[in-house]
């Protein structure tokens, strides 16, 4: 009798083990409310809702001028570097290449913002990339080079737009004007120049792998409430 009352109290008290460890976090993306339980042995609620924010994605807001993007960026650096992650190789591995992302980012916005007042810093950038390259020289040159690339991206332009006169009609416009060197400097620069380093970027993608790691933190994981979509 002593004996087995001492089983019975031994796993009882596992139980309580069991249960006092057990917590559960709640957390919502753009449809649906979540709740969680996890073993709050392995994992605490901030790091838990830290590695969501990660997953979710934190964007670097590079629109606007000079100080509007350095704050976004400073904003954005605290906000990476002050997260409390889930000590897990995947998490870990998105919060490196989020970080690189965005200094990498960071580093080729400003560069195109200075190549405003001057071109020579694009030099600094993916020259090993024949593209970009050609772009940059051209933006330096700023005449003949620059009305040749201009010319060069609107046909490439043309071949994958649904209206490619309207393309057509805005160069032949564009290089009539006065003020024609400005003109293709800008519109080379942007979706020429940018949009081949945008393209060196290292972007992640957000294809799902980063919630079902996520999922697989917790012991369960129950669906609350859904908008309609």
């Amino acid at each position: 009798m002593g004996k087995k009352f001492i089983h019975i109290a031994l796993f009882c008290a596992m139980l309580n083990v069991v249960y006092a460890q057990e917590k559960s976090v709640v957390f919502s993306d753009e449809l649906c409310t979540y709740e969680g339980f996890y073993d709050s042995g392995k994992y605490t609620e901030k790091e838990l809702k830290d590695t969501y924010e990660l997953i979710k994605g934190i964007f670097f807001r590079y629109s606007g001028d000079k100080e509007k993007i350095e704050r976004s960026y400073v904003e954005i650096k605290n906000k990476l570097e002050n997260l409390s992650v889930v000590k897990e190789p995947f998490f870990e591995a998105l919060l490196d290449s989020t970080l690189i992302y965005l200094d990498k980012t960071y580093k080729a916005k400003l560069i195109q913002l200075e190549a405003e007042h001057n071109p020579n810093v694009l030099l600094r950038l993916y020259q090993d990339n024949t593209e970009i390259r050609q772009y940059a020289e051209a933006l330096v040159d700023r005449k003949t080079k620059l009305l040749k690339s201009y010319e060069y991206l609107t046909k490439k332009q043309m071949e994958k737009n649904g209206y490619p006169e309207r393309l057509w009609n805005n160069y032949q416009s564009n290089i009539a004007q006065s003020n024609k060197y400005d003109l293709a400097f800008d519109y080379v620069l942007v979706y020429g120049w940018w949009n081949a380093v945008n393209h060196q970027l290292p972007h992640i993608s957000y294809d799902g792998r980063q919630f079902e790691a996520f999922e697989k933190l917790f012991v369960s994981l129950e669906t609350l409430d859904c908008d309609e979509p």
